[in-house]
């Protein structure tokens, strides 16, 4: 409860920033960098416009190929009348846990504070960082609810290399989701989701401020953080 009320506040917070987070850029090294899509836009051919190709075309960008395929799987998933809900949402977690890059995001919300820690911590931050963050996800997409379609609208080549991929997620009855799907391919060929961004705001970036507030008042301990983590993924 503690982290979800902050991240309302967080995105209050974030709020007169929204140029800054939809562009957020993470680096790979010790320090992760945030630049404005605006700044650094690429080129208009370095765009894949999706919307105007025919429904027999399937998207091209690798990356966006990978978020095609997660919803066809998800779809499958969640609208499978032999599971309860409960597997399917079992089922779902699997899915977002095998697809986000988990370290790499634990890794950018610690900030400063990566280095500080002991790498037993670590150990121990990332593990209950990953049930929080699918956790996390999870509820922002819906859960376990039915879905009528997951559609990949838009791909975009950011700086770094990184694609920014837009869906759109319909559900009976209810208001669609509009989500982007920050990917990354990694050293080894697998592209995996380094950010999730609703509504012009950054999970991951809104994340790292509820993560700074709850270590601020720790003095900097990131054992509360981790308990503060494991309680809500519980």
């Amino acid at each position: 409860m503690i982290l979800r009320n902050a991240s309302r506040l967080a995105l209050v917070t974030f709020a007169g920033s929204w140029l800054l987070m939809v562009g957020g850029c993470f680096g790979v090294g010790d320090h992760f960098t945030v630049r404005s899509a605006l700044v650094e836009a690429p080129s208009m051919d370095r765009w894949l416009d999706l919307e105007t190709a025919s429904k027999q075309e399937r998207p091209q960008h690798p990356a966006a190929r990978k978020v095609e395929a997660m919803g066809e799987e998800v779809v499958a998933t969640l609208n499978d009348p032999s599971l309860s809900r409960e597997d399917r949402e079992r089922r779902f977690r699997e899915m977002l846990a095998r697809d986000l890059d988990i370290p790499v995001l634990a890794r950018f919300m610690l900030g400063r504070h990566w280095k500080k820690t002991p790498p037993e911590m670590r150990d121990a931050y990332i593990e209950a960082f990953g049930g929080y963050l699918v956790n996390r996800y999870a509820s922002l997409l819906g859960g376990a609810s039915r879905i009528e379609r997951f559609q990949v609208e838009e791909a975009k080549l950011l700086p770094k290399g990184d694609v920014l991929v837009n869906t759109r997620i319909d559900r009976a009855g209810k208001k669609p989701i509009l989500a982007a799907w920050r990917m990354r391919e990694r050293d080894d060929g697998r592209i995996v989701i380094i950010d999730l961004m609703m509504e012009g705001f950054s999970m991951a970036q809104t994340q790292r401020q509820e993560f700074r507030s709850i270590l601020r008042a720790n003095k900097g301990s990131i054992d509360g953080l981790i308990t503060a983590l494991r309680e809500d993924s519980a």
